[in-house]
């Protein structure tokens, strides 16, 4: 009973010394736990990680040991973590060396990687990736985990070039340093971008060549960071963030900020979760779209930050559940017409938020003349919501009229209501007349007079002289011009 009461009394001595001490701001002793994790640390690393599972000292095995097991370090090779030395040439046969195993003699799965140890280097030539995408490759090459910094003497170019057949590109800090762009595709199939930071790029962030089946998520685009020093001055801004000349490619989740030019893809292209924020803090401001699309382009849940989106040829596309918000932040449709015919056909756009506060220009169309004739087929544009409805704009509108005084003739007036400034007797118009004036006999009928292409006016014309209300709709979705 007396040694137990002593063992007691010791563990509440030491306890006490313990705390004492923690409070005096001496160091505690580790516990178990914390003092194996770091002789874990000291066993696997040399300097921790940025990403958190790579080295940065020189690997223990050779590049012919490493290679065996299908992953190629370039600390193998001799490039410098530290961005002090050119690392150009190391990395490069690092690549080199992946994709002859990759074409030659496939890794365990099929899969090789180059892993560039969470360091950051200094590169004075593109590097160079060789798989084309009309080649059939059993595997995929990983380029992942550290950054890429163009040297002083970095010629007009990109980063990384070539063919990206089957490449996945992962955790990567691309910064061009106002020296060319990040990184030119010339070609792609079942590539993967993954959580890359591009910056920097004084000419394209991403500039996709031919192939498809690209995907492209969790990315963020800056040529200029938002936090950088002097922001208050006008940088002079040249660079576009992606440049998509494929189909068949998806995009989601992107932040794309602080740059001339935001997206520009020819068309057949899906984007999800897009943040185009190029005019941040109002230093690079500018009335050009920020976001150009073509045909067949899917725009979902996504947020255009002060930046105008451009349909240049309105055919298949669908915009839903997006915020378009800022002094630019409305969407233009432009019709693919010649001087006889513009048409536009298969088109959604719905859902979608449109706010701005100084009354800029929402929705709208381009390409209409005065002799132009509509060719409009499937057009919905409806259900969208609109901070001042008075500005409000769609293929779908309604409106009322109600008589003042006993008259013959009621108008009601469509004009910044409908998207299209088209004679309404080429579209769907659906009306009913409400008879105020008691015991009277009327007979109504439908009359919309001839007076060039933007007169979009609905009258009504009784027989005799009433007090009365009409009720309009006019649908737009369908509707033309040619006989």
């Amino acid at each position: 009973m007396a040694w137990a009461l002593l063992s007691i009394l010791a563990v509440s001595v030491a306890l006490c010394g313990t705390v004492i001490g923690n409070v005096r701001g001496l160091p505690r002793a580790d516990s178990y736990r914390e003092k194996s994790f770091r002789e874990f640390q000291a066993t696997r690393y040399s300097k921790p990680s940025p990403f958190g599972r790579m080295r940065w000292s020189s690997a223990t095995s050779s590049a012919t040991a490493a290679a065996s097991k299908g992953t190629f370090s370039v600390l193998d090779y001799g490039a410098d973590p530290a961005g002090i030395k050119d690392s150009a040439k190391s990395i490069q046969n690092a690549i080199e060396d992946a994709q002859k195993q990759l074409w030659n003699e496939p890794a365990v799965g099929g899969n090789v990687a180059v892993s560039l140890e969470g360091g950051s280097y200094l590169i004075s030539k593109p590097l160079n990736f060789s798989l084309p995408w009309n080649h059939v490759v059993a595997g995929r090459l990983t380029f992942r985990d550290g950054g890429l910094m163009a040297g002083w003497n970095h010629s007009e170019g990109y980063l990384l070039q070539g063919d990206f057949t089957t490449v996945y590109l992962e955790s990567l800090n691309l910064d061009a340093r106002h020296r060319g762009g990040c990184i030119d595709m010339h070609t792609h199939e079942q590539t993967f971008i993954h959580n890359v930071f591009f910056s920097h790029f004084s000419s394209v962030g991403l500039n996709i060549g031919d192939g498809h089946e690209l995907l492209v998520d969790e990315c963020n685009f800056e040529e200029y960071a938002f936090s950088e020093d002097q922001r208050e001055l006008q940088y002079p801004f040249t660079g576009t963030a992606i440049l998509v000349g494929s189909p068949d490619n998806q995009f989601w989740n992107i932040i794309v900020k602080c740059c001339k030019q935001g997206i520009i893809t020819r068309g057949q292209n899906i984007f999800s979760g897009i943040h185009l924020w190029p005019n941040c803090a109002n230093f690079s401001i500018s009335d050009s779209y920020s976001f150009i699309a073509g045909p067949e382009t899917r725009i979902w849940g996504s947020y255009m930050d002060g930046s105008g989106v451009l349909l240049t040829q309105p055919a298949n596309v669908h915009i839903t559940d997006s915020w378009f918000y800022g002094p630019y932040g409305g969407l233009t449709l432009q019709l693919n017409n010649t001087k006889e015919l513009g048409w536009m056909h298969d088109v959604i756009i719905r859902h979608n938020t449109f706010h701005c506060h100084l009354g800029c220009p929402r929705l709208r169309t381009l390409g209409l003349e005065a002799t132009t004739k509509m060719a409009v087929h499937d057009v919905i544009v409806r259900d969208n919501h609109f901070d001042n409805q008075s500005l409000a704009i769609g293929t779908y509108a309604q409106a009322t009229h109600t008589s003042t005084e006993p008259g013959n003739e009621f108008s009601v007036d469509f004009t910044g209501k409908l998207l299209f400034p088209v004679p309404v007797q080429n579209c769907h118009v659906q009306y009913s007349f409400q008879l105020l004036t008691v015991n009277a006999d009327i007979g109504t009928h439908f009359m919309i007079p001839s007076k060039g292409l933007y007169d979009v006016r609905v009258f009504i014309v009784a027989k005799e002289p009433v007090n009365g209300r009409v009720f309009v709709s006019v649908d737009q979705s369908n509707c033309t011009d040619v006989e």
